[in-house]
């Protein structure tokens, strides 16, 4: 039923009406806690409600006396109007909010300077405070693509009233800000209430402006050198109309109900600049058509309903899924079976815009035999765009791809093991128009999203109706998973030097272990069933036995024999206690990480990276510090066991952690 269910679902899916939900999301500026957002949140509500789905707008506090587990909530934003003219030494329009909602940077601070004018200093992206300490900053703004962020002590410190940016991120390989000429970046001010003790203003140019402006400045400067009584910087005019108050955010919950209150979720984040088509009003509307078809489908008697509930979730990325999560019972967490997260699906397939629809397992520490089913349905899925090439070889019309895990989006909230569903994500990388004004509609491909939207909805659809007629195929592609696995550790183990025997075995025993924890998670869909059981644990048996077998052929052929593992310092063999629930963030840990003893762990700590959260995650009360640090370089490729040692001391000290011995 598996092929049928998808072959169905995908069929039943309407493109048209997708890119109408995407057209309609991407014409709302959907920053988080804002006007904008909760138009965008009510309109979707709206949609699915009259599509026959059951839908609620669930709403939480945004100010940050509040939080949801380590995560602090932040002030709602409001924004009705900016401007800003250049008016010497020659007069131009550099934008307007009518025009274009991302000319002003997000969280911007009020400021009103249409009657004095002020001066534009321009600073280099590096440039850093000491370099700084001859110039006047006071009363100005600053002009530089530096993160708003890393210019704090300019404004704090110096008097600096805002800033001009065109900052858009580079990505080597494939985007450089040259080939977005009239484009603007996605730019913020930082969420947290602590960084600026005084909101600064902000402005985004495209970067055609910014090259023009950058042009200026330095060519005042010089003049100015050679002619003091020659003005040295440029002034501009405008104002932003903006504030920042204790107000509320928003998600969007649909539900298609099922014989138990078990769930299958699928979630996509709804915020974002407008117009953010593939970032992220694609996963938006594709989910919305999902839970559309579904109940549709459901209503008419050509799917059965489905023994677990359906739920979706559309969110201010991370923050939404927080929120919702910490508004559950630990008990009602527990209901929560697997779930799917669709961020940048749509967009086209070509050399200017998007690249391959990644489809990403879920990490190790949560291993689920739903990244089985979620590949083998994308096969059927892709299977029906292929042709087949004259010598043999296929060739899809879409490129969709099944890869290891990934953060960055909201499955990374419901992955963590004190949370402990396994969740997929679904994303499109690389794309050319990632955060900038030009993710716009034109930009997404309905075949693209239809794609997206089928391996979805059957994914979902069959975990909600698994059957033990579906484990065959299950149980086939997990072994060839596990094979799968087996080669990217003996990959690893070779690019590091060929060690010892005893390391390649060790690696090995890591993909078994994943691979069984991985099957062994049906049971939860078949509680009580002896025989399955029977089955799981003889194919983990066969397992290690492919795993001892085929490391001692590999130590054969490559004349390299297993030692033991060398002893372990005292402190390695301490086993911590984890006291938090969900992940652990940064501002949580910044007064202690100001403290001297954890200078090491502040040097290093990268949230992009995410290695803390794997050591967190990895801490299960029963393994060792030197057993956690091994558990994550197997997994993410990186990490000694000194620095899981300094993280988890950190903890202790910050009294989300204690020793076991």
């Amino acid at each position: 039923m598996l092929k049928k269910n998808t072959e169905l679902i995908k069929r039943e899916l309407m493109s048209g009406r997708m890119m109408d939900f995407v057209s309609q999301i991407s014409l709302r500026h959907r920053i988080q806690a804002t006007d904008g957002y909760r138009d965008a949140a009510q309109w979707c509500a709206g949609a699915l409600s009259a599509l026959g789905v059951q839908t609620e707008v669930l709403s939480y506090r945004a100010a940050p006396k509040e939080s949801a587990f380590q995560s602090r909530h932040f002030y709602e934003w409001e924004c009705t109007g900016a401007r800003l003219e250049l008016v010497s030494p020659h007069e131009e329009i550099l934008g307007d909010w009518q025009d274009c909602a991302q000319f002003v940077m997000s969280r911007s601070g009020a400021a009103d300077f249409r009657e004095r004018g002020l001066e534009v200093v321009y600073l280099d992206e590096d440039c850093k405070e000491e370099d700084c300490k001859d110039i006047d900053l006071e009363g100005k703004l600053i002009f530089s693509s530096a993160a708003a962020a890393s210019l704090a002590w300019a404004f704090n410190k110096r008097g600096a009233v805002g800033m001009i940016t065109d900052r858009i991120v580079c990505f080597g390989g494939f985007r450089i800000p040259e080939e977005l000429l009239d484009s603007r970046g996605y730019c913020s001010f930082s969420y947290s209430d602590t960084v600026f003790e005084k909101q600064p203003c902000g402005f985004v140019l495209t970067v055609r402006q910014g090259l023009a402006l950058r042009r200026l400045c330095r060519r005042m400067e010089r003049e100015r050198a050679a002619d003091p009584a020659k003005p040295r910087y440029p002034v501009v005019r405008g104002y932003v109309s903006a504030r920042l108050f204790d107000g509320h955010m928003e998600n969007v919950s649909a539900v298609i109900p099922g014989e138990t209150d078990e769930e299958i979720m699928l979630s996509a984040h709804l915020c974002h600049p407008k117009p953010s088509s593939n970032d992220n009003a694609s996963g938006s509307a594709a989910v919305m058509e999902i839970m559309a078809t579904l109940a549709r489908l459901i209503s008419e008697g050509r799917l059965p309903k489905p023994r677990r509930t359906i739920r979706a979730l559309l969110v201010p990325e991370m923050t939404g899924s927080y929120a919702y999560l910490a508004s559950l019972t630990p008990e009602q967490r527990g209901r929560i079976a697997a779930g799917f997260n669709l961020d940048m699906v749509g967009a086209k397939q070509a050399p200017d815009a998007g690249g391959p629809v990644c489809i990403h397992r879920t990490p190790e520490y949560m291993a689920s035999f739903a990244n089985d089913l979620a590949e083998l349905i994308t096969e059927y899925v892709t299977a029906a765009h292929a042709d087949i090439l004259s010598d043999g070889g296929v060739k899809y019309e879409y490129n969709f791809r099944v890869k290891g895990f990934s953060g960055g989006s909201d499955h990374q909230v419901f992955n963590d093991p004190t949370i402990g569903v396994p969740y997929l994500d679904m994303t499109q990388w690389p794309d050319r128009h990632y955060h900038t004004s030009t993710d716009s509609p034109d930009k997404i491909d309905s075949g693209v999203l239809r794609c997206s939207a089928a391996i979805a909805g059957a994914w979902a659809y069959a975990m909600a109706t698994l059957e033990r007629g579906d484990l065959p195929e299950i149980f086939a592609k997990a072994a060839e998973s596990f094979t799968r696995a087996c080669g990217e550790q003996l990959g690893r183990w070779q690019s590091g030097g060929e060690g010892d025997g005893g390391q390649l075995v060790q690696r090995m025993e890591f993909a078994c272990d994943n691979a069984c924890r991985a099957l062994r998670g049906l049971m939860r869909f078949f509680p009580g069933d002896e025989e399955l059981e029977l089955l799981i644990e003889a194919e983990c048996n066969r397992y290690e036995d492919m795993c001892h077998g085929f490391a001692r052929r590999v130590m054969g052929l490559c004349g390299v024999e297993r030692t033991p593992l060398p002893a372990q310092d005292a402190e390695l063999e301490r086993v911590p206690v984890r006291l938090f629930v969900s992940e652990m963030s940064r501002e949580a840990l910044k007064e202690y990480l100001e403290k001297p003893q954890h200078a090491a762990v502040k040097e290093k700590m990268n949230p992009m990276r995410g290695l803390e959260n794997h050591i967190a995650a990895w801490m299960d009360g029963e393994r060792s510090v030197g057993e956690i640090a091994r558990c994550v370089m197997l997994d993410s490729g990186e990490c000694d066991a000194e620095y899981a040692l300094a993280y988890i001391r950190l903890l202790v000290d910050a009294g989300m952690a204690k020793w076991r011995n």
